[in-house]
Protein backbone atom coordinates (compact mmCIF):
# COMPACT_ATOMS: atom_id res chain seq x y z
CA UNK A 1 0.00 0.00 0.00
CA UNK A 2 2.89 2.52 0.99
CA UNK A 3 4.35 1.81 -2.51
CA UNK A 4 1.14 2.10 -4.31
CA UNK A 5 0.48 5.95 -2.50
CA UNK A 6 4.49 6.46 -3.33
CA UNK A 7 3.61 5.51 -7.31
CA UNK A 8 0.44 8.16 -7.31
CA UNK A 9 1.91 10.66 -5.70
CA UNK A 10 4.85 10.66 -7.79
CA UNK A 11 2.27 10.67 -10.51
CA UNK A 12 0.51 13.85 -9.19
CA UNK A 13 3.43 15.40 -8.82
CA UNK A 14 5.09 14.86 -12.58
CA UNK A 15 2.11 16.11 -13.89
CA UNK A 16 2.10 19.47 -12.97
CA UNK A 17 6.06 20.23 -12.12
CA UNK A 18 9.16 20.52 -13.50
CA UNK A 19 12.20 19.53 -11.02
CA UNK A 20 15.70 21.06 -11.17
CA UNK A 21 17.84 19.03 -9.24
CA UNK A 22 21.31 20.79 -9.75
CA UNK A 23 19.90 24.43 -8.86
CA UNK A 24 17.23 23.31 -5.94
CA UNK A 25 13.80 24.05 -7.86
CA UNK A 26 10.91 22.35 -8.00
CA UNK A 27 8.21 24.49 -10.36
CA UNK A 28 4.62 24.12 -10.02
CA UNK A 29 2.53 24.98 -13.05
CA UNK A 30 -1.12 23.89 -14.48
CA UNK A 31 -1.96 22.72 -17.73
CA UNK A 32 -3.45 25.89 -19.51
CA UNK A 33 -1.75 28.40 -17.01
CA UNK A 34 1.10 29.43 -19.39
CA UNK A 35 2.68 26.08 -18.73
CA UNK A 36 4.11 26.07 -22.16
CA UNK A 37 5.26 29.46 -21.79
CA UNK A 38 6.94 28.91 -18.36
CA UNK A 39 8.59 25.85 -19.46
CA UNK A 40 10.11 27.71 -22.60
CA UNK A 41 11.56 30.34 -20.22
CA UNK A 42 13.39 27.84 -17.26
CA UNK A 43 14.57 25.73 -20.41
CA UNK A 44 16.04 28.70 -22.79
CA UNK A 45 17.42 29.86 -19.07
CA UNK A 46 18.91 26.48 -18.63
CA UNK A 47 20.41 26.23 -21.93
CA UNK A 48 17.79 22.70 -22.42
CA UNK A 49 15.89 24.63 -25.36
CA UNK A 50 18.21 23.77 -27.86
CA UNK A 51 18.51 20.05 -27.09
CA UNK A 52 14.36 20.18 -27.49
CA UNK A 53 14.82 21.80 -31.13
CA UNK A 54 18.00 18.98 -31.88
CA UNK A 55 14.84 16.09 -30.86
CA UNK A 56 12.35 18.52 -32.91
CA UNK A 57 9.89 18.87 -30.16
CA UNK A 58 7.82 20.82 -28.94
CA UNK A 59 9.35 22.48 -25.55
CA UNK A 60 6.25 21.12 -24.07
CA UNK A 61 6.61 17.55 -25.46
CA UNK A 62 10.54 18.10 -24.33
CA UNK A 63 9.23 18.13 -21.33
CA UNK A 64 6.99 15.43 -21.00
CA UNK A 65 8.64 13.05 -23.36
CA UNK A 66 12.21 13.33 -22.18
CA UNK A 67 12.66 15.38 -19.27
CA UNK A 68 9.25 13.62 -16.91
CA UNK A 69 11.20 10.25 -17.11
CA UNK A 70 13.62 10.99 -15.94
CA UNK A 71 12.25 13.17 -13.12
CA UNK A 72 10.30 10.14 -11.89
CA UNK A 73 13.44 8.01 -11.53
CA UNK A 74 14.73 10.69 -9.83
CA UNK A 75 11.91 10.98 -7.09
CA UNK A 76 11.30 7.05 -6.84
CA UNK A 77 15.38 6.92 -6.30
CA UNK A 78 14.79 8.54 -3.02
CA UNK A 79 14.45 12.68 -3.79
CA UNK A 80 10.72 12.90 -3.47
CA UNK A 81 10.71 13.93 0.21
CA UNK A 82 13.72 16.15 -0.22
CA UNK A 83 11.99 17.83 -2.84
CA UNK A 84 8.46 18.12 -0.67
CA UNK A 85 10.26 19.49 2.23
CA UNK A 86 13.82 20.38 2.03
CA UNK A 87 14.19 24.17 3.16
CA UNK A 88 16.79 23.70 0.77
CA UNK A 89 14.00 23.43 -2.29
CA UNK A 90 12.67 26.61 -3.59
CA UNK A 91 9.42 25.65 -4.05
CA UNK A 92 7.23 28.13 -6.36
CA UNK A 93 3.96 27.68 -8.26
CA UNK A 94 2.58 29.76 -10.78
CA UNK A 95 -1.24 30.07 -10.79
CA UNK A 96 -3.67 31.35 -13.86
CA UNK A 97 -7.34 33.58 -12.86
CA UNK A 98 -9.98 30.48 -13.15
CA UNK A 99 -12.43 32.57 -15.58
CA UNK A 100 -9.92 32.91 -18.02
CA UNK A 101 -8.10 29.66 -18.07
CA UNK A 102 -11.18 27.79 -18.56
CA UNK A 103 -11.89 29.63 -21.38
CA UNK A 104 -8.23 28.71 -22.61
CA UNK A 105 -9.26 25.24 -21.71
CA UNK A 106 -12.69 25.07 -24.04
CA UNK A 107 -10.62 26.59 -26.67
CA UNK A 108 -7.79 23.98 -26.22
CA UNK A 109 -10.15 20.87 -26.31
CA UNK A 110 -12.19 21.69 -29.70
CA UNK A 111 -9.64 23.39 -31.76
CA UNK A 112 -8.90 19.85 -32.41
CA UNK A 113 -12.18 18.81 -32.94
CA UNK A 114 -12.00 20.82 -36.09
CA UNK A 115 -8.91 18.80 -37.39
CA UNK A 116 -10.04 15.08 -37.48
CA UNK A 117 -6.37 14.21 -37.97
CA UNK A 118 -5.90 15.90 -34.48
CA UNK A 119 -8.72 14.62 -33.35
CA UNK A 120 -7.79 11.97 -31.14
CA UNK A 121 -5.31 14.55 -29.22
CA UNK A 122 -8.60 16.26 -27.53
CA UNK A 123 -8.32 16.27 -24.24
CA UNK A 124 -11.87 15.96 -23.56
CA UNK A 125 -13.17 13.01 -25.45
CA UNK A 126 -12.01 10.44 -22.59
CA UNK A 127 -13.66 12.36 -20.01
CA UNK A 128 -17.34 12.87 -22.04
CA UNK A 129 -20.09 10.82 -20.44
CA UNK A 130 -20.38 9.58 -23.95
CA UNK A 131 -19.90 9.26 -27.35
CA UNK A 132 -19.19 12.66 -29.54
CA UNK A 133 -21.67 12.79 -31.89
CA UNK A 134 -20.76 15.29 -35.08
CA UNK A 135 -23.44 17.85 -33.30
CA UNK A 136 -20.82 17.94 -30.78
CA UNK A 137 -17.79 18.68 -32.03
CA UNK A 138 -19.44 22.36 -32.34
CA UNK A 139 -20.00 22.74 -28.58
CA UNK A 140 -20.36 26.00 -26.96
CA UNK A 141 -18.56 27.29 -23.83
CA UNK A 142 -21.75 26.79 -22.18
CA UNK A 143 -22.45 23.41 -22.91
CA UNK A 144 -18.94 22.69 -22.00
CA UNK A 145 -19.68 24.65 -18.56
CA UNK A 146 -22.52 22.08 -17.42
CA UNK A 147 -20.32 18.85 -19.05
CA UNK A 148 -17.49 19.93 -16.07
CA UNK A 149 -20.63 20.35 -13.69
CA UNK A 150 -21.51 16.77 -14.18
CA UNK A 151 -18.27 15.50 -14.55
CA UNK A 152 -16.19 17.52 -11.81
CA UNK A 153 -13.08 19.02 -11.83
CA UNK A 154 -11.08 17.50 -9.14
CA UNK A 155 -7.40 16.79 -9.98
CA UNK A 156 -6.90 13.11 -10.89
CA UNK A 157 -10.54 12.43 -11.80
CA UNK A 158 -10.67 14.54 -14.96
CA UNK A 159 -8.13 15.87 -17.42
CA UNK A 160 -5.71 18.73 -16.12
CA UNK A 161 -6.44 20.87 -18.82
CA UNK A 162 -9.75 21.74 -17.15
CA UNK A 163 -9.08 20.29 -13.56
CA UNK A 164 -8.86 22.85 -10.98
CA UNK A 165 -5.38 23.88 -10.16
CA UNK A 166 -4.94 23.14 -7.07
CA UNK A 167 -3.04 19.64 -6.35
CA UNK A 168 -4.66 16.89 -4.23
CA UNK A 169 -1.49 17.16 -1.69
CA UNK A 170 -0.59 20.99 -1.34
CA UNK A 171 -1.05 22.28 1.11
CA UNK A 172 -0.29 19.36 3.53
CA UNK A 173 2.32 17.18 1.60
CA UNK A 174 3.17 19.51 -0.77
CA UNK A 175 4.07 22.72 0.26
CA UNK A 176 5.15 25.37 -1.87
CA UNK A 177 6.77 27.95 -0.24
CA UNK A 178 5.53 31.32 -2.91
CA UNK A 179 2.88 31.20 -5.78
CA UNK A 180 2.65 33.84 -8.05
CA UNK A 181 -0.38 34.53 -10.81
CA UNK A 182 1.00 34.38 -14.49
CA UNK A 183 -1.20 38.08 -15.11
CA UNK A 184 2.04 39.14 -13.39
CA UNK A 185 4.93 37.42 -14.61
CA UNK A 186 7.10 40.12 -15.40
CA UNK A 187 6.78 41.15 -11.50
CA UNK A 188 6.94 37.51 -10.50
CA UNK A 189 10.30 36.70 -12.15
CA UNK A 190 11.77 40.16 -10.82
CA UNK A 191 10.99 38.98 -7.10
CA UNK A 192 12.32 35.58 -8.11
CA UNK A 193 15.54 36.87 -9.15
CA UNK A 194 15.99 38.96 -5.41
CA UNK A 195 15.57 34.96 -3.60
CA UNK A 196 17.33 33.11 -5.82
CA UNK A 197 19.86 35.27 -8.17
CA UNK A 198 20.08 31.77 -10.40
CA UNK A 199 16.41 32.66 -11.77
CA UNK A 200 15.68 33.22 -15.09
CA UNK A 201 15.32 36.60 -15.65
CA UNK A 202 12.45 38.59 -18.08
CA UNK A 203 14.03 41.54 -20.34
CA UNK A 204 11.97 44.78 -20.54
CA UNK A 205 10.81 43.60 -24.17
CA UNK A 206 9.60 39.65 -23.00
CA UNK A 207 5.81 40.80 -22.71
CA UNK A 208 5.27 42.35 -26.19
CA UNK A 209 7.54 39.28 -27.96
CA UNK A 210 6.69 35.88 -25.66
CA UNK A 211 3.32 36.43 -24.79
CA UNK A 212 1.49 38.45 -27.79
CA UNK A 213 -0.58 35.08 -29.03
CA UNK A 214 -1.83 35.01 -25.58
CA UNK A 215 -3.32 38.37 -25.79
CA UNK A 216 -4.84 38.29 -29.21
CA UNK A 217 -8.34 38.57 -29.79
CA UNK A 218 -10.54 39.00 -32.39
CA UNK A 219 -13.59 41.83 -31.85
CA UNK A 220 -16.16 40.92 -34.00
CA UNK A 221 -19.57 40.56 -32.11
CA UNK A 222 -17.98 42.63 -29.13
CA UNK A 223 -19.88 43.45 -26.29
CA UNK A 224 -21.94 40.58 -26.98
CA UNK A 225 -21.92 37.08 -24.58
CA UNK A 226 -20.99 34.44 -26.81
CA UNK A 227 -21.42 31.60 -24.54
CA UNK A 228 -23.97 29.75 -26.79
CA UNK A 229 -22.37 30.32 -29.98
CA UNK A 230 -20.98 27.11 -31.72
CA UNK A 231 -17.36 26.62 -31.58
CA UNK A 232 -16.97 26.87 -34.79
CA UNK A 233 -18.47 30.73 -34.75
CA UNK A 234 -16.31 32.02 -32.71
CA UNK A 235 -12.58 31.15 -33.40
CA UNK A 236 -11.28 33.64 -36.40
CA UNK A 237 -7.92 32.18 -37.94
CA UNK A 238 -5.25 34.47 -37.83
CA UNK A 239 -1.85 33.82 -40.01
CA UNK A 240 -2.74 30.20 -39.17
CA UNK A 241 -3.67 30.94 -35.52
CA UNK A 242 -7.32 30.89 -33.92
CA UNK A 243 -7.70 33.80 -31.89
CA UNK A 244 -11.27 34.25 -29.70
CA UNK A 245 -13.36 37.13 -28.04
CA UNK A 246 -11.95 38.83 -25.07
CA UNK A 247 -12.53 36.30 -22.01
CA UNK A 248 -15.36 38.34 -20.11
CA UNK A 249 -17.84 37.68 -23.09
CA UNK A 250 -18.41 34.35 -22.45
CA UNK A 251 -19.46 34.72 -19.54
CA UNK A 252 -23.03 35.87 -18.09
CA UNK A 253 -24.45 35.87 -14.63
CA UNK A 254 -25.31 32.35 -14.49
CA UNK A 255 -21.85 31.35 -15.91
CA UNK A 256 -19.95 33.20 -13.74
CA UNK A 257 -21.66 31.42 -10.56
CA UNK A 258 -21.50 28.20 -12.17
CA UNK A 259 -17.54 28.30 -12.62
CA UNK A 260 -16.90 30.70 -9.43
CA UNK A 261 -18.51 27.53 -7.77
CA UNK A 262 -16.56 24.68 -9.59
CA UNK A 263 -13.45 26.24 -9.01
CA UNK A 264 -13.96 27.37 -5.62
CA UNK A 265 -10.50 25.98 -4.42
CA UNK A 266 -8.76 27.98 -6.57
CA UNK A 267 -10.73 31.47 -6.48
CA UNK A 268 -10.36 30.48 -2.96
CA UNK A 269 -6.53 29.58 -2.42
CA UNK A 270 -4.82 32.06 -4.33
CA UNK A 271 -7.10 34.91 -3.78
CA UNK A 272 -8.84 35.37 -7.15
CA UNK A 273 -11.88 37.61 -7.10
CA UNK A 274 -15.21 35.29 -8.10
CA UNK A 275 -16.90 38.35 -9.81
CA UNK A 276 -14.26 40.39 -11.65
CA UNK A 277 -12.77 39.05 -14.95
CA UNK A 278 -9.46 40.53 -16.21
CA UNK A 279 -10.80 42.55 -19.53
CA UNK A 280 -9.15 40.76 -22.20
Amino acid sequence: MEELYKNFLVTQLLQQNMFFPSKGWMVGFSYRGASTLLTRIFLRHLDMEKLALEKKLWISDYRDQVLRPQWGQMLHDGQLMHFLKSPEVLRIKFVRNPFIRLVSAFVHCFRFEARPDRRRQNPVRADWLGPLSDQMLNISFRQFVFFLAQKGVQPGKCNPHYSHQKMLFEGSIVDYRHVFPVEKLSKAFAVLSEIDPQMPTLNEGFDAKEKSYHKTKHDRGRGTCVADLPFTKLIVLQDGKEIFPPYRFFYDAQLKRMVANLYHVDFETYGYSKSIIPLN
